[in-house]
């Protein structure tokens, strides 16, 4: 009954629309009032269309917004209180780290760190430079094994030699006394 008493409504207020539209098309040749009639068909046609996909997802809202689905979807009430209660340690674990949290927000919001964003761009030239000089030490340390690397072939050749001459010295030595 409550859907009739609305649709007769709309209807009405529909032929008020058409009435008030009748008037303002009196100065308007008869192909614009057709042109015109048939936008106004076009818009209703879509309007239509919106309330026939409406219509057709009903049953799914009606299935979501069902209470005895939903219920038997979750836990019941015993079962998410034995859960609560399995997690009490974790819970106290959490509790005492979230105090942790709460005490340490006092050193993160000064006004150090809070003005941190003016400093950042102060910092940038800073930053290029210690990065140039941690390549340009880098470059001095590979250079400073290589040398220490030719000191010790160099080193280990004349050790080399000094024990050569030192045999040729021994033999000669040697064939001298004989």
């Amino acid at each position: 009954m409550v859907d009739l008493v609305a649709l007769e409504d709309r209807v009405v207020a529909l032929e008020n629309k058409l009435k008030l539209k009748e008037k303002d098309l009196e100065g308007q040749s008869a192909t614009e009032k057709l042109l015109n009639i048939h936008n106004d068909l076009k818009k209703l046609q879509t309007k239509c269309e919106q309330v026939k996909e409406v219509w057709a997802s009903y049953d799914l809202m009606k299935k979501i917004t069902n209470l005895e689905l939903f219920e038997k979807r979750f836990l019941p009430g015993p079962v998410k209180t034995e859960m609560v209660l399995s997690g009490e340690e974790i819970l106290k674990k959490l509790a005492t780290q979230m105090e942790d949290i709460e005490k340490l927000k006092e050193y993160v919001n000064t006004s150090v760190i809070q003005g941190l964003g003016e400093q950042t761009p102060k910092m940038y030239p800073l930053a290029t430079k210690h990065t140039d000089i941690e390549t340009e030490a880098t470059e001095v340390s590979q250079q400073a094994h290589e040398l220490f690397a030719s000191y010790t072939d160099i080193i280990t050749m004349m050790s080399k030699k000094f024990v050569y001459w030192d045999t040729v010295l021994a033999t000669q030595e040697a064939a001298k006394k004989a």
